[in-house]
């Protein structure tokens, strides 16, 4: 269903309004979408995923008002689906597709309890609240804007009853729950050391990619803390940074024991590593085979298409 100006309220002009799903994003512009992720890789191995095209007006055009597509026909057999809707900063921080991999990788079971660590606008809550059956989802973010606008794309969403969004940092959360508190912790955490690499001048980027107000030793502590014997901790982390969170995770009692590498190409170096880590779990890690971007310059391969329904 192509969305229509009198669900919502329109962004102010330095926002733009995108929609999504979780099997599928951005059908119609394939082609355009094609380009713009090969030339739009991120440092460090992110791949960006760039924004649905407008609708409508020139306004719209320009990013200052709605964006939207609209559902295929589904497949044979294939269960409805829920586009979701997600306002985001025109020129700051804007999520990049790991989150959208996290989401399709990920395995929430009937109502567990889930926290995502670093949720940005609300992303992975809202891609995962439409089509699992968990108990409740919290979002922790840092960033007053950008816990702002999670909070706008809850309501949007009409997941209120379902997803909270708190504004902390990840230090102060023994303050605020009890061990043992969740059963799966998510996180697409800072993947830079502070004073290495170039620091993007948008601070809102900056904080989401170097580890300003929170490095991945505090992500997987929290974790250790949240997390109740069995429990979960799923992230999508770089590669070549591989070793240093094997490592800090089972000094935090966390085993990690599903692994994916995830290629842009074949015949490529992996980019990024999708990891699910067990409170406590036993000495048995099993690697899935690795996941390839694209097949061939810009086409995606066969599971991409089959992940988005391309």
């Amino acid at each position: 269903m192509l969305v229509s100006h009198d669900m919502m309220v329109l962004p102010s002009s330095d926002e733009t309004l995108d929609t999504f799903s979780r099997e599928r994003v951005n059908p119609p512009a394939i082609a355009s979408l094609n380009l713009q992720l090969r030339s739009r890789q991120a440092p460090g191995g992110s791949l960006s995923l760039p924004a649905p095209p407008s609708v409508g007006t020139r306004a719209g055009r320009q990013g200052l008002m709605l964006s939207g597509v609209s559902d295929l026909p589904l497949k044979a057999g294939a269960r409805s689906r829920r586009s979701i809707k997600v306002f985001q900063k025109k020129t700051g921080y804007r999520f990049s597709i790991d989150a959208v991999l996290l989401s399709q990788f990920v395995k929430i079971r009937n109502n567990e309890r889930v926290i995502d660590l670093g949720t940005g606008c609300g992303i992975l809550p809202l891609l995962l609240s439409h089509d699992t059956k968990a108990h409740s989802f919290v979002g922790v973010e840092i960033q007053k804007d950008l816990a702002e606008l999670a909070k706008r794309n809850v309501q949007l969403n009409h997941f209120e009853d379902r997803v909270s969004i708190l504004r902390n940092d990840f230090r102060k959360l023994k303050t605020i729950f009890p061990p043992a508190s969740f059963h799966v912790v998510l996180s697409n955490p800072p993947y830079r050391k502070y004073r290495t690499g170039r620091v993007n001048p948008s601070l809102e980027k900056a904080i989401a990619r170097h580890e300003l107000h929170g490095s991945l030793e505090l992500v997987v502590k929290t974790a250790d803390y949240l997390l109740p014997p069995g429990g979960r901790l799923a992230l999508i982390y770089p590669s070549w940074r591989l070793a240093h969170l094997c490592c800090l995770l089972r000094s935090c009692h966390l085993e990690p024991k599903i692994m994916r590498l995830i290629h842009s190409r074949p015949g490529e170096e992996a980019k990024l590593v999708w990891l699910e880590a067990r409170k406590n779990g036993g000495e048995e890690l099993k690697v899935l085979p690795p996941l390839l971007v694209y097949q061939d310059h810009c086409e995606y391969s066969a599971e991409m298409q089959e992940l988005f329904s391309f």
